[in-house]
């Protein structure tokens, strides 16, 4: 019978690269940004746009119109670029990347950490168990909040940009997108964090028998 550790492969080695990547790249993105403008990644870079996609803008070009078929109408969803963006707009910017960072690699560190404990204590332990429900809080409660966030933050970068997007108490939800697959991720790790215990319990039960 296959050992937890054989069992696991080659998911915990996999991981732990893609997060080792991760990290690595976006810090030599930062060091690389201070240099260079042009460089982008969560830290921002040279382009700065929002798009405001409940905004309908008419397109009155001949060419398009000539291809419409019957009654149908065409329109754009408009993006509102800053030429020479201000320190604060920068701020906002890097705010977003930042958020979405820290939740993509909190998110790789505690599934390394579980892959990795499963692997060496096993699957049904107590520690896996920990690590599992862990995780799973990670996921449904973090990217729910990022969301919230980013587009708080979205808003008020948007507000600097045009006065068709002025800073209402109600602005961020044209951002907002509730991240329900990342939700029920979560609500099931930690369901199955649960069931993970009652196996190391009866496991110890058994034990204890034999």
């Amino acid at each position: 019978m296959a050992s937890d550790s054989q069992l696991l492969r080659p998911m915990p080695g996999l991981v732990s690269a893609t997060l080792r990547t991760l990290v690595g790249l976006s810090l030599l993105t930062f060091i690389w940004g201070r240099f260079d403008s042009r460089i982008g990644g969560p830290w921002g870079g040279a382009s700065l746009c929002v798009d405001a996609d409940w905004i309908s803008v008419g397109v009155g070009s001949d060419h398009v119109a000539s291809h419409l078929k019957g009654r149908s109408t065409v329109d754009f969803t408009p993006r509102f670029c800053a030429s020479h963006a201000t320190s604060y707009q920068h701020l906002l910017q890097t705010a977003v990347g930042l958020s979405l960072l820290v939740v993509t690699v909190g998110g790789l560190y505690l599934l390394n950490k579980a892959l990795s404990t499963a692997a060496r204590d096993g699957v049904y332990t107590r520690q896996t168990a920990a690590r599992l429900a862990n995780l799973g809080r990670w996921m449904l409660f973090v990217p729910l909040a990022g969301s919230l966030l980013v587009a708080n933050v979205q808003a008020l970068l948007l507000a600097t940009l045009t006065t068709l997007a002025p800073l209402t108490a109600g602005g961020w939800t044209h951002f907002w997108h509730v991240p329900y697959l990342s939700m029920l991720t979560g609500a099931g790790l930690i369901v199955f964090a649960r069931i993970t215990r009652a196996g190391s319990d009866m496991r110890e039960d058994l034990d204890g028998v034999v």
